[in-house]
């Protein structure tokens, strides 16, 4: 699946603000002599280094973030009342915020009162029946306001009555002293020493550099430090962070390396979904006087990323694309050469194969960025080429999992198109160098751009026996799958996901009848995609067979397969058509119910299969197709060339494959298809399989 961006800090708040929902009280106070007024932010620090649990604000918003305006009209707020603004909320079911507002010349402060009263019965309203010791809390909550300086607060804390007195002190330019410790507060040592980033090149490290590189102020990131350095410890202690929890690390920063810094930490070891340490790394960096924004946060790695920027969308953005290096791929096995030479040996032509670009070389580099790669997301790459160039045969090791792998085999396979190049890229998965049970596994992406790629594939598949280590033999292949009387492997229902197949019933009536007011709005949305597929694929005096061709040229061209990633396990619409025609990605079952619905809708007789793959350990779907009276059998899935439990051969022409285009029953079972074989027909007819144009 292609991999998920980061969500808003404000998004959760939001979220549980729509889950729940609605009650009030009041305070004024104000002082009114002229005098200068500290900034909202300065007065809710002060506010919250009061607090007994200030370590549970773990977000801050600010007028200059751009969740500030939105954060506003969710408090009913105008954004033009608002001249300067910090808003410190909680995570979760915790109903603690404070907000700070300074108005602007024009705004009238009754309205920003109301506004704020109307907000703080809106949590109230949330929380009661919910969370009822929350709900105390907001009961207890007090909007405040200050005339002369045009402050507006609402303070709904664990202990109020302290917040109001902290409030009316800090407007009047009493500002209590700031802990010597801990959450909140100005920046205790927050100022960072002066230094360039070190010569010791670490994943983190690079990656940091990377996310700086991202900034309009690239330039100014001239400081930085390393986990092991002098220093580091002192500064992640700041952070909440003991430097013997962490595998990998890196800071860079500029200026100040307050409001501009990254931070990239890997752990030695996974951490519990409700572990504390994000918040605690959260509050304590809000401590320090740092607005960051967390992305990025692989739970399973163990990989915490914060950026403090100019702009955090390009900071995201870089790390996605270089996020591969931080999980440095084990050393095993044959090197990417020798396979690669492997697949050269078997050509014809071998002996014109006389350009050879290995990793760590500006020339393999300079290959890679011509790809529309970066060289450095694979620890390990071989690269031959005949003289022109027209001919390559490449292995690349791949540092991180499969999902990372598609993204770039498809950057690689449009590179191919543009060029004019037929080529076969495919990513193997988890492949094993030696016994399938091995631990010895890298993730690898393929190119084969030669006279025989089918001989190349199969060179390199023989990479699992020839490179088996001494003292190793094979007998720890998995066992043969049980078999009955007719040959066939058993089929048991595995039943590791749901695989009922939607229901499309109302969305063909509403193509019939024209009539979409009884459809839902999500099956609104899947039917005018569809019908827009059917009308960029179809053209007048189609036969059957040439929709379906087009159908299925247009699943496998457009869908990508749902890995989910960074703990999601799946997609809510990844089984269903408006996965595969809206959101265009699926799983197995998306692909064939995408499929089945293009070919309902344009009348042509289709059905899905629901079976197993593995030897019934996996579960899949595909679908039959009725031509001519015959049945035949289509897996758009594993047609996909972007998918790894492909098989070990794959037919590709113009960018697309066909290997399990219009194939029998006894093909599937031979290519590891299993399902209740008397449940459904059998795919017996050969006049429509298919043919290279």
């Amino acid at each position: 699946m292609k991999q998920k961006r980061r969500q808003s800090l404000l998004a959760g708040l939001l979220a549980l603000a729509l889950v729940l929902t609605a009650c009030g009280g009041q305070e004024s106070g104000g002082v009114p002599e002229e005098r200068e007024t500290p900034s909202p932010l300065e007065i809710a620090r002060a506010v919250l280094d009061g607090q007994p649990n200030r370590e549970d604000y773990v977000n801050q918003i600010t007028a200059q973030d751009e969740d500030f305006p939105a954060f506003l009209e969710y408090c009913g707020v105008e954004a033009e009342a608002a001249a300067d603004g910090a808003i410190f909320f909680a995570g979760g079911v915790n109903a603690c915020e404070i907000i700070v507002l300074s108005l602007a010349e024009d705004a009238e402060m009754e309205g920003v009162e109301e506004s704020l009263q109307a907000h703080r019965a809106d949590r109230l309203g949330a929380f009661t029946g919910y969370a009822p010791e929350q709900a105390e809390v907001v009961k207890q909550s007090a909007v405040l306001t200050d005339e002369a300086g045009g402050i507006a607060t609402l303070l709904i804390c664990q202990d109020p009555d302290g917040a109001a007195e902290t409030f009316r002190q800090a407007v009047r330019g009493e500002l209590p002293a700031q802990p010597a410790s801990g959450p909140a507060g100005e920046p205790v040592g927050a100022v960072l020493p002066a230094g360039t980033v070190p010569e010791k090149e670490t994943p983190a490290l690079t990656v940091a550099r990377k996310v700086a590189g991202s900034q309009p102020n690239a330039s100014d990131f001239t400081g930085g430090m390393v986990l092991g350095q002098e220093g580091f410890a002192e500064r992640m202690a700041l952070y909440g962070v003991e430097t013997g929890d962490l595998a990998d690390g890196a800071l860079v920063w500029a200026g100040d390396g307050l409001s501009d810094q990254v931070l990239i930490l890997s752990l030695k070891e996974p951490m519990e979904e409700k572990s504390p340490f994000l918040p605690n790394l959260c509050s304590a960096m809000l401590a320090q006087g740092i607005a960051a924004e967390f992305g990025s946060i692989n739970m399973e790695r163990s990989v915490y990323v914060v950026f403090a920027g100019q702009d955090m969308e390009a900071a995201d953005d870089a790390f996605q694309s270089c996020q591969c290096l931080l999980e440095e791929a084990e050393t095993f096995g044959p090197s990417a050469r020798e396979v690669a030479g492997l697949s050269v040996a078997s050509q014809p032509d071998a002996a014109d194969y006389t350009v050879e670009l290995a990793s760590g070389t500006a020339e393999f580099d300079a290959q890679m960025e011509e790809y529309g790669l970066d060289p450095l997301i694979f620890s390990d790459g071989a690269i031959f080429q005949t003289e022109d160039g027209g001919e390559q045969i490449a292995i690349l090791r791949h540092r991180s999992s499969w999902y990372c792998v598609e993204d770039h085999a498809k950057t690689m396979r449009a590179y191919m198109r543009e060029k004019g190049y037929a080529a076969v890229i495919k990513c193997t998965g988890e492949y094993a160098f030696g016994p399938r049970n091995s631990d010895r596994r890298a993730t690898l992406l393929v190119l084969f751009m030669c006279q025989d790629p089918e001989a190349a594939w199969t060179a390199f598949q023989t990479t699992k026996d020839d490179f088996i280590p001494d003292g190793e033999t094979a007998s720890s292949q998995e066992p043969e799958p049980e078999r009955d009387e007719r040959g066939y492997v058993v089929f048991h229902p595995p039943g590791n996901h749901d695989m009922t197949i939607y229901d499309t019933g109302a969305i063909l009536e509403a193509h019939r009848s024209g009539d979409v007011s009884g459809l839902s709005d999500r099956d609104r949305a899947t039917l005018e995609a569809a019908q827009a597929v059917l009308a960029d694929c179809l053209t007048e005096g189609m036969t059957d067979y040439e929709k379906e061709l087009a159908f299925h040229d247009w699943v496998v061209e457009n869908l990508s397969y749902f890995w989910g990633g960074f703990g999601v396990e799946e997609s809510e619409y990844a089984s269903t058509p408006y996965g595969g025609l809206v959101e265009r990605e699926g799983i197995c079952l998306g692909y064939a119910s995408t499929f089945q619905l293009l070919m309902d809708l344009a009348g042509v007789e289709c059905m899905t299969v629901v079976g197993a793959s593995a030897g019934s350990e996996e579960d899949h779907a595909w679908n039959l197709v009725r031509l001519d009276g015959e049945w035949y059998a289509v897996d758009t899935t594993w047609d996909d060339p972007t998918d790894p439990t492909a098989p070990d051969s794959v037919a590709v022409s113009y960018g697309r494959a066909h290997r399990y285009f219009n194939v029998t029953s006894d093909f599937l079972r031979e290519t590891d298809h299993q399902w209740d074989y008397d449940a459904v027909p059998e795919a017996e007819g050969v006049k429509y399989a298919w043919t290279q144009p």
